[in-house]
């Protein structure tokens, strides 16, 4: 039955997905290595797991059909986001004003994504989610306000390999 609510438009979904859907199998790189053992799988990927492998070059995005954090909904949002660092706490906040713009009532999730320094020594992944939320069901023409936040300290990153010259 919730299906066919969803399907039908009662009810007006709000999720997002927690990974990345490529077009075939063969598109993510572990499809050869995954049946060597029933007991592991071998990630040759390092830092680019999931969502991320599919973020480092445009090729590899043509093979997606649906990215990390998609979702449908049955209405459509207007999105004004204002962003402080406060120097106190050492933390970023995030303020997202979400308006209803549509005719039917509904939630919406809103990520924040950063980009980590690097260098060609010292690689990161293009974009990390650090920070998501979700408002409560708003009614058509109507507005609510999100606020998120996350450390300083959550943009650190840690070089075990030594290629810095510093941890």
């Amino acid at each position: 039955n919730a299906i066919a609510d969803v399907l039908t438009g009662d009810v007006n979904p709000s999720g997002r997905l927690t990974d990345t859907w490529a077009r075939l199998i063969e598109h993510y790189p572990t499809t050869t290595t995954f049946k060597e053992s029933p007991d592991y799988v071998r990630y040759s990927e390092g830092l680019f797991v999931g969502y991320r492998y599919f973020e480092d070059d445009e090729e590899k995005q043509q093979k997606i059909v649906f990215p990390f954090g998609h979702g449908l909904s049955y209405t459509q949002f207007s999105i004004q986001n204002s962003a402080i660092f406060n120097e106190e706490l050492q933390e970023f906040i995030i303020t997202s004003n979400v308006t209803n713009i549509g005719e039917k009532s509904g939630k919406q999730v809103i990520q924040v994504y950063a980009e980590k320094p690097q260098n060609e020594k010292f690689i990161k992944v293009k974009r990390e989610l650090v920070a998501f939320g979700k408002t409560n069901e708003i009614p058509p023409n109507y507005r609510t306000t999100l606020t998120m936040r996350f450390k300083l300290k959550d943009l650190a990153s840690y070089d075990d390999t030594g290629v810095t010259g510093n941890k």
